[in-house]
């Protein structure tokens, strides 16, 4: 508690002094010998922050567990492990496989701000002593930016999926048995033995189809089986398959043949045809055109603030 002091009663000399430090009790509660102080006008108290107080850090766990939620962490190194262990563990109906973690990340963005002044507002301007004398600020700012593009960061929030085997990361040791942080969210899905297929297929509408899983077979035999084979457009190279936890495969040339990716309960098996993995191609970048471009923009930013000058020196 900090007393602000009078030195005479005639005129007031503010002197600050402590003239208590007292500990608070955990029930908010004074010890004894404090419970007979009593406060003055002016007195100023400060409780000071429980320097080893840290803010929880809260994660979400959904679906098949015994008791899914909110948790809080109780160490920074608390892991997948931990958490399934206190949601009680997995149901019999967990489909470790499709087993997502979903990470918050802060996206910046940046974007152009929009302070231009429309090229006849300019004209009005210089022509106009009254409206040169309010806006010639404006108006010389307005040039600089077409050539500085001036930008504004804003923040995101969005979610990336971080893709790990569940099943490897039950083992305590296991680099799958990833460090936890705050927002995370893991979502356990429920047991999915079917299989699908989309992209470039045969069937009438030309959307995707879902399948059986088979076990041990790759995506080229269910290709051949149930989506009536490759198209010409589809080469053999381009099958890509997406498991369920986000992590993709795709075929493997090795010259007289290709090997098409496993398949496992759950996953996407992606027909590519030529037009969709061609890349676009980078046009490069022409420096002498990009130097010329600045140095006209510079020239006349430059023209106008000596217009500017000797428009204000005839004012």
């Amino acid at each position: 508690i900090s007393r602000v002091l009078e030195v005479n009663s005639g005129s007031i000399i503010p002197k600050s002094s402590v003239v208590l430090v007292a500990e608070i009790n955990t029930d908010l509660s004074l010890k004894e010998e404090y419970n007979n102080f009593a406060l003055q006008a002016n007195d100023q108290i400060f409780v000071r922050k429980n320097p080893d107080y840290k803010e929880p850090i809260n994660v979400v766990v959904d679906g098949e567990v015994v008791y899914p939620g909110t948790y809080s962490l109780i160490s920074k190194g608390d892991r997948i492990s931990d958490i399934i262990e206190r949601c009680g563990g997995l149901t019999e109906n967990a489909f470790l496989e499709g087993v997502k973690l979903f990470r918050r990340t802060k996206v910046i963005s940046k974007e152009k701000s929009d302070n231009k002044i429309y090229k006849e507002f300019k004209e009005v301007i210089l022509s106009d002593t009254t409206l040169y004398k309010k806006h010639s600020e404006d108006l010389f700012n307005s040039e600089l930016e077409e050539v500085w593009s001036k930008e504004i960061e804003t923040e995101d929030i969005t979610f990336n999926v971080v893709s790990f085997d569940m099943n490897k990361a039950l083992k305590i040791n296991s680099k799958h048995n990833i460090i936890l942080f705050e927002g995370d969210s893991l979502v356990i899905p429920k047991s999915n033995s079917i299989v699908y297929i989309t992209g470039d297929l045969y069937n009438y509408e030309g959307t995707g189809i879902s399948v059986p899983y088979f076990e041990r077979k790759r995506a080229n035999y269910y290709i051949n089986n149930f989506a009536g084979g490759y198209a010409k457009e589809n080469n053999k190279n381009r099958t890509v398959v997406v498991y369920p936890n986000g992590s993709v495969k795709r075929s493997v040339n090795y010259g007289l043949f290709s090997l098409s990716p496993k398949v496992t309960k759950g996953s996407t098996i992606k027909l590519m045809s030529e037009e969709q993995v061609e890349e676009i191609k980078a046009t490069p970048l022409d420096w002498n055109v990009a130097i010329e471009k600045t140095l006209i923009k510079v020239t006349g930013v430059m023209s106008l603030y000596l217009l500017i000058n000797r428009i204000t020196g005839s004012f």
